[in-house]
């Protein structure tokens, strides 16, 4: 059974609140937290200018999370040095996405 539109739209709620709180107004024409939904994958990005070109913008994943649809619940993963993502296994999943929140924040891990 795939995400429902209910499911959908919580993340969706949940993630545009943590990016709009994320980062001072002052700052966003450089560095802006955005989002993604893909399926049952959920994104954390950061929005930055090229290093070479300032007209373009790149996006560089921060954290994913995935809806397991057989229990209806969300996974923290993180992406190592080599862009390959593992479980964040300590914390277990949850049903609501906003519990893991926080945890993007508050880990060394993800935003380093």
């Amino acid at each position: 059974m795939p995400m429902t539109d209910i499911e959908k739209r919580r993340a969706e709620i949940a993630l545009r609140n943590y990016c709009a709180q994320r980062l001072r107004p002052e700052i966003r024409h450089e560095l802006e937290s955005v989002y993604r939904l893909e399926k049952q994958f959920a994104y954390i990005s950061e929005r930055r200018p090229d290093w070479q070109d300032a007209t373009i913008r790149r996006d560089h994943d921060v954290a994913k999370f995935r809806f397991d649809m057989t229990s209806r619940r969300w996974a923290l993963y993180w992406r190592d040095r080599n862009l390959k993502w593992h479980r964040f296994d300590k914390y277990a999943a949850t049903t609501d996405i906003a519990e893991l929140l926080p945890v993007v924040d508050a880990e060394p891990i993800f935003y380093g």
